[in-house]
């Protein structure tokens, strides 16, 4: 499969269920000559909400702990997540990976999962 590299802008708008905001990460898309891809997402995300509310002193300790399970369940439902780990301040380590069908489809799925309009600069690598 020829590798491609994704650098990316900060996404704007929802990942999965919610605001979050890429702070470090490495992203790779691969895509072979029959169309097929794979993606990956290593990387830290922050929950905008859940961060904000820390802060400003707004959420304690209690509502925290139901914040992150509630996350941790929404990333659980999306069988191309290996691995999900709550930091800190709402900050989660997140490690996502997906195969698919054609080109086309991927696009789609992108389009759907960086909504609402992903902002990929593709280098050849």
């Amino acid at each position: 499969m020829k590798k491609i590299h994704a650098l990316t802008r900060l996404y704007q708008g929802a990942v999965l269920a919610g605001c979050y905001i890429p702070i470090r990460f490495d992203a790779e898309i691969e895509i072979s000559r029959g169309g097929y891809y794979g993606f990956k997402f290593e990387g830290y995300l922050a929950k905008v909400e859940l961060f904000k509310g820390l802060k400003e002193g707004k959420i304690n300790l209690e509502e925290e702990k139901k914040q992150i399970e509630i996350n941790k369940n929404d990333f659980g439902r999306d069988t191309s997540v290996k691995e999900f780990k709550y930091l800190k301040m709402g900050h989660f380590k997140v490690n996502w990976e997906r195969k698919g069908g054609r080109i086309m489809t991927y696009i789609w799925e992108l389009n759907n999962i960086f909504a609402p309009t992903p902002s990929l600069v593709l280098q050849a690598g």
